[in-house]
């Protein structure tokens, strides 16, 4: 290859003097810039021509993965001084992108924190629930056994009183047979002063403004006493005991009588009590120093009408008792042979007529034709509990 540089290529001449030296000079470097000119024109051709003829030879890569990883690096470059400026505390410096994708980090962040809390918080209630379980059971386990304890106890018992009443049994058959019960057999009082009976002198009869009434006494022992009439007009008749409630009262101060109803019309036609042994005998419950029980439970002090907390009634077929304490003033009541309080009434009345030395005695009143009742003075009553 010819060296382009070549004076002969230019065509350069001897220069014969200085004016044809000048003109030789332009015309030569003329020369050169154009046959310089061709000369790099033709090589970038040639380069030109063979990158292309490698290129054509060389398979072609994607156009996208030719940008990709030139724009993942700067990316993780920018990441990486966006850290460091957040790291610094230079937040007005990061851009929208990185701030949005840290605020989203913050909020997985405390959505983590969120969940770990509720899932301490469910062990905590996990942990109670067993705690409350196994508390459970234990109670369980104690109820259980405190069940068999009493289980144990009762068939304990269920065997004493099977021993009980077979002993009960072997004694009762040992024995003479008992009576089965106090109503059916009358029981002693004790020793009495002496037996009271109806006074005949002392009860109504014939008493023309009373109208023409009586009670008549049925039997030997004046026990029995019946309401008679010629006509019918009836009206309270009262009969009394021959002797008062202090001749006859026991060693202990007691005195006590029944009353069996054989026959009663009414349910508060008969009155069973204590009082002064006065003229009419007629209706006594209104008179001062009266203590008088109805048979409807209706009560009577002194005249008036009281209440001694005995709300029972006596009728057809009941026997009825009437107690009192001299030395105490305490009145008791029963009823077929059991007593109607276990607390004796005080009245205050009996210790006045003590002291003035008056006489209480028993008394009866009826109001129909055709009642009747007997009376037991003692000493066998149905009432077996009468010794203080």
């Amino acid at each position: 290859m010819a060296d382009p540089f070549d004076s002969k290529s230019f065509g350069f001449m001897p220069a014969i003097d200085e004016q044809q030296g000048n003109s030789a000079d332009v015309f030569c470097l003329g020369q050169f810039v154009r046959h310089s000119a061709a000369v790099v024109s033709s090589s970038s051709i040639g380069a030109a021509a063979g990158d292309h003829q490698q290129q054509q030879q060389r398979p072609q890569q994607p156009q996208h993965m030719a940008m990709l990883l030139p724009a993942s690096v700067v990316k993780t470059e920018q990441q990486q001084q966006q850290k460091e400026k957040y790291a610094q505390g230079d937040y007005d410096q990061l851009t929208p992108s990185i701030r949005s994708s840290l605020e989203d980090d913050r909020l997985d962040v405390r959505r983590q924190q969120q969940q770990m809390c509720h899932v301490e918080q469910l062990m905590k209630t996990c942990e109670s629930i067993v705690g409350q379980l196994t508390q459970f059971q234990n109670d369980q386990n104690a109820l259980l056994g405190r069940i068999v304890q009493l289980e144990t106890q009762q068939q304990q018992m269920l065997a004493d009183q099977t021993t009980k009443e077979s002993t009960k049994l072997g004694n009762a058959k040992q024995q003479k047979k008992a009576p089965a019960s106090n109503f059916l057999v009358p029981q002693p009082m004790g020793p009495m002063k002496q037996i009271n009976f109806w006074d005949y002198e002392a009860r109504s009869h014939d008493y023309p403004y009373y109208g023409l009434c009586d009670l008549e006494i049925l039997d030997s022992k004046h026990r029995t006493i019946r309401y008679t009439t010629r006509k019918y007009n009836p009206d309270w008749r009262t009969v009394f005991a021959k002797h008062s409630i202090q001749d006859c009262a026991n060693s202990n101060g007691l005195f006590y009588f029944e009353i069996a109803i054989e026959h009663l019309l009414g349910s508060f036609g008969a009155v069973v009590g204590f009082a002064l042994k006065l003229k009419p005998f007629v209706s006594v419950v209104n008179r001062w120093g009266t203590l008088a029980y109805q048979s409807n439970g209706t009560s009577f002090i002194n005249g008036y009408q009281q209440n001694l907390n005995v709300a029972h009634s006596f009728t057809h077929g009941d026997v009825f008792g009437l107690g009192i304490y001299l030395t105490t003033c305490e009145v008791f009541l029963t009823k077929n042979g059991h007593r109607l309080v276990t607390a004796a009434i005080t009245v205050p009345f009996p210790i006045d007529h003590l002291q003035q030395q008056q006489q209480l005695f028993p008394f009866v009143s009826l109001l129909s034709p055709a009642d009747q009742i007997e009376a037991n003075f003692g000493p066998n009553f149905l009432f077996a509990n009468t010794q203080k």
